[in-house]
């Protein structure tokens, strides 16, 4: 695991501290006795397919078609490689495995990079049928003990990790500007803190 730069989950491992143990199908849930499969299906919501009518019902739909492009380049590509990290989805490549073929083999690994930059740009500019969504944000799902109780966990495909990396390097300063302090989980600084200050401004006996 430290070899492979897990070294949060290799202490976690050593020192016994994950505490979360993940069951097998046929398992009993220790919150409701039932099967942990039966759980899993009562908490998987039913596939829906969008429509263009509910998008057309949204407000100022027309608007929204009209959006700043996203370009991609393989030095961007890059960047977000080395940031990798998680286990293998159902196609069976790990961060690892991906990071070295990125950026390992030369002129291979540039050529992949291009690659990825062209799947980053047809997702974000482009119109893939909805197919494609599904493929690449297909997870192999764990249910892990929640002591008690059942947690579901996805395990996504390490492909859709790289290229939403990829994207949101690209779109974060434009989300922030948009946003501003309306919504203060697209990357301004300092934003939580000087909401906090403004609200012990208001009400003093809040503080605390």
């Amino acid at each position: 695991m430290v070899l492979g730069g897990k070294v949060r989950a290799a202490v976690q491992m050593v020192t016994n501290r994950d505490g979360r143990k993940p069951y097998s199908p046929n398992d009993l849930d220790s919150k409701s006795g039932c099967a942990v499969i039966d759980v899993l299906r009562e908490k998987h919501p039913d596939c829906r397919v969008p429509s263009e009518e509910a998008f057309d019902a949204y407000p100022d739909a027309a608007n929204l078609l009209d959006t700043m492009p996203v370009y991609c380049y393989e030095e961007c590509v890059a960047k977000a490689a080395a940031r990798l990290s998680g286990g293998a989805g159902p196609c069976g490549v790990e961060a690892e495995m991906l990071k070295h073929w990125l950026l390992r083999y030369s002129a291979h690994s540039e050529k992949l990079r291009e690659a990825m930059a062209e799947w980053v740009g047809w997702l974000s500019n482009g119109s893939p049928p909805y197919a494609a969504y599904c493929a690449m944000n297909t997870v192999r799902t764990v249910a892990l003990d929640k002591c008690p109780g059942v947690r579901p966990l996805g395990v996504g495909e390490v492909w859709m990790r790289l290229w939403s990396d990829c994207s949101h390097m690209k779109t974060k300063e434009m989300a922030t500007n948009a946003c501003g302090n309306t919504q203060l989980c697209a990357g301004l600084r300092l934003g939580i803190e000087a909401n906090l200050h403004a609200v012990w401004a208001i009400w003093p006996q809040s503080a605390g």
